[in-house]
């Protein structure tokens, strides 16, 4: 069977829809974004053809130079089994080591998929890190922690009417950022914040576009840092608080975590998503702030580096 790969095109919508009618049952998000991806500058939305037909697609994004993200493969359900995600896989990192840019490429799959585990596997992945996703109401004065959460944190939640958090201000942004670098979470998610169901590096640059644009937050007396996004490529809901990176220390979680209802409720959200890290402490924590989680299972990020 001989492949043929180039750049998606418009015209390639109505094969797209097709690929995608059999993913999720029928709710996949590729459509919603597929005109963006389409039109993004820098790396390559791909479409793999045979004997004239669309029968693949995957993205190549680039966030910045020597930072890439492949995601969204599909395969067309008559043409499963044949080889054709490994050849995707392998034509993109190909891509990705002809740029010359070097860094790393990255990618998030199911912690099931062992297929694409594998194959991961097999290219000289690295597994970072697994999370998985979880949610929660708004609420004008949230519950205070309770179960085992520390009488600190109870009396902390307590006395606060809705929220402790705090814009940062542009000026702020090296103070804010050596915070961040000091919080376990750093550390657990190698330096990466979250773009749902992507993950790219929280660099200082990219923590000023965030300060920038008003989605930075320090918690208390500069005890937490909070980045946040409005909505996601895949998920936009103008309605939902994203976390794109919620830092606290260990033992502020709870009541960290508990006041972003607070923060969302004061910014006109109805609710919030978060893709925490999947280890058994920061799940027992979840009920406890007033969070569930809303998805059971657990995906995988993977790293390759030049």
């Amino acid at each position: 069977m001989r492949l043929t790969f180039r750049r998606v095109t418009p015209a390639d919508r109505p094969a797209m829809l097709e690929i995608c009618a059999a993913v999720w049952d029928g709710e996949d998000y590729l459509p919603s974004v597929f005109d963006a991806w389409v039109a993004a500058p820098g790396g390559q939305f791909t479409a793999v053809e045979t004997e004239g037909r669309v029968v693949a697609l995957a993205r190549l994004a680039r966030f910045a130079r020597g930072e890439y993200w492949l995601e969204g493969i599909r395969v067309h359900a008559d043409y499963r089994g044949r080889g054709i995600a490994a050849a995707l896989h392998d034509y993109h990192l190909d891509l990705w080591r002809r740029s010359g840019e070097g860094g790393a490429m990255r990618l998030v799959t199911h912690s099931e998929n062992q297929t694409m585990i594998n194959l991961c596997e097999r290219t000289g992945f690295t597994r970072i890190f697994d999370f998985t996703f979880a949610e929660a109401e708004a609420a004008a004065a949230p519950n205070a922690p309770s179960g085992r959460a520390s009488a600190r944190a109870r009396d902390d939640d307590a006395r606060a009417a809705s929220h402790r958090f705090t814009l940062v201000a542009p000026a702020e942004a090296e103070r804010a950022f050596g915070v961040i670098q000091r919080l376990p979470s750093y550390a657990e998610q190698h330096g990466l914040c979250d773009l749902s169901w992507k993950w790219r590096v929280l660099t200082p640059d990219y923590f000023a576009e965030r300060i920038a644009a008003d989605a930075v937050y320090r918690w208390g007396d500069w005890e937490g840092v909070l980045l946040t996004l409005d909505e996601a490529e895949e998920e936009p809901s103008g309605d939902t608080l994203f976390l794109q990176f919620p830092g606290a220390p260990r033992d502020r979680r709870i009541a960290f975590l508990s006041e972003t209802r607070g923060l969302a409720h004061a910014l006109g959200k109805t609710r919030l998503r978060w893709s925490p890290y999947a280890r058994a402490e920061r799940l027992d924590e979840l009920p406890l702030a007033g969070y569930q989680r809303d998805w059971e299972e657990v995906m995988v990020c993977f790293e390759r580096r030049a």
